[in-house]
């Protein structure tokens, strides 16, 4: 969705370690797991760092998420981050449970990690896709952007809100 650049990566990685906790304190994770991603440079990053953590239950794939290469009920559980990929699919009994993060100046790992490296970056690295293709002009752009700064300030506040589903196939 976001490219793949060695800076979306990075802010992925920036991402991961701010929400792992928010996002899945109540997952339960299956004995194997299965990795896809469709760039094979992000799957190599990916299994060097499964690799280097001594994880070893991390089995990794290259496939395009809209034409997977697997059987239909491979698997017991799967992580997608949007809701109608999931009702797409089939699944029944959806349940989707928001997962606030508010950052202030007294969660300085929170504004450092979640504010400006993971969503301020997440914006910036759309920024000239955005602006070549017409969405909205430079000066908007700019300002918009040193919005997002702002609320990384001592007296900002930061409030975004993912949404977790959790469904059973009928």
């Amino acid at each position: 969705m976001h490219g793949y650049s060695s800076r979306e990566a990075e802010r992925l990685l920036d991402q991961a370690g701010a929400l792992t906790e928010l996002l899945h304190h109540d997952t339960q994770y299956a004995a194997a797991i299965v990795s896809i991603d469709i760039s094979s440079e992000s799957l190599a990053a990916a299994r060097e760092r499964t690799r280097s953590a001594g994880i070893t239950n991390v089995v990794f794939q290259r496939a395009d998420i809209y034409a997977l290469p697997f059987a239909p009920e491979s698997f017991d559980h799967v992580f997608a981050c949007l809701y109608p990929l999931v009702r797409n699919a089939g699944f029944e009994h959806v349940h989707v449970s928001p997962r606030m993060v508010y950052v202030d100046a007294t969660r300085p790992r929170l504004v450092e990690s979640f504010t400006k490296k993971t969503f301020t970056a997440m914006v910036e690295g759309v920024g000239e896709r955005a602006r070549a293709s017409g969405l909205i002009d430079e000066e908007t752009w700019t300002r918009g952007i040193q919005d997002l700064y702002r609320t990384a300030e001592r007296d900002g506040t930061f409030c975004y809100t993912f949404f977790k589903a959790v469904a059973r196939k009928p």
